[in-house]
């Protein structure tokens, strides 16, 4: 099987510079300074030694290119510690809003939880079902098959309050052809905590649960607070 160079690299293998880091060719340039300034005291005529001046000339030569590379490693370690950082203060905004997630909304006992739907608008009928965490239906009412959102004040199929908890909103959608679809519910929850780790940002939601920003289908500003 034959194997195409990969991008930066020529067919022999040899590293284009266009692909080497700068940190690398300055190495290189010191090394090269090196060799060719202790090559040049060995081969110097004992009688007719460098000119002293032109030898200090080259003395801080040398130091600045030792100094470049070590200034070039410092920055490179001042970068790698305020990267995490910059990431975790642009990530800090989501804090204050609500994000939009497929799953459970929380519900508090007294606040309706409201569900967002993306269904097949090829059905006949539809049903807005409620869950509890065990994945029991608890709730059961029509609704019509367009319908891209509902809201559960809490009401059990037997007319009972539901206690605190998770619950899950789905729809049952039953089709022309018989067959039927669930689809799954999303609702809004606050984002309480961000953390990043490994470069990765994870999104720590009211609800107990965590994400990643990409998971987020909708996002908004956290309602203010009624009291």
């Amino acid at each position: 099987m034959q194997v195409s160079p990969t991008q930066g690299a020529s067919a022999n293998g040899q590293v284009s510079g266009n692909a080497a880091e700068p940190g690398a060719a300055i190495t290189a340039d010191f090394n090269t300074f090196l060799t060719l300034l202790t090559t040049q005291l060995r081969s110097q005529d004992p009688m007719n030694p460098v000119d002293s001046t032109q030898f200090v000339a080259q003395l801080a030569q040398f130091s600045a290119v030792e100094q470049q590379t070590r200034t070039n490693d410092i920055l490179k370690e001042i970068s790698g510690l305020l990267s995490p950082a910059q990431g975790l203060g642009e990530a800090g905004q989501w804090l204050g809003r609500e994000v939009l997630v497929q799953g459970p909304g929380e519900f508090d006992g007294t606040t309706p939880i409201d569900f967002t739907f993306d269904p097949d608008h090829g059905a006949t009928a539809a049903y807005f079902l409620v869950r509890n965490d065990f994945g029991q239906v608890v709730s059961q009412t029509a609704i019509a098959p367009s319908a891209t959102s509902a809201t559960w004040a809490g009401t059990l199929s037997d007319r009972g309050e539901a206690a605190p908890g998770l619950y899950t909103g789905e729809l049952l959608l039953n089709k022309a052809d018989g067959s039927s679809e669930i689809v799954p519910g999303s609702t809004y929850s606050p984002v309480t905590e961000v953390r990043t780790q490994d470069g990765q940002t994870a999104l720590y939601l009211a609800n107990g649960f965590q994400i990643a920003p990409a998971d987020a289908i909708g996002l908004r500003f956290a309602a203010p607070d009624a009291g």
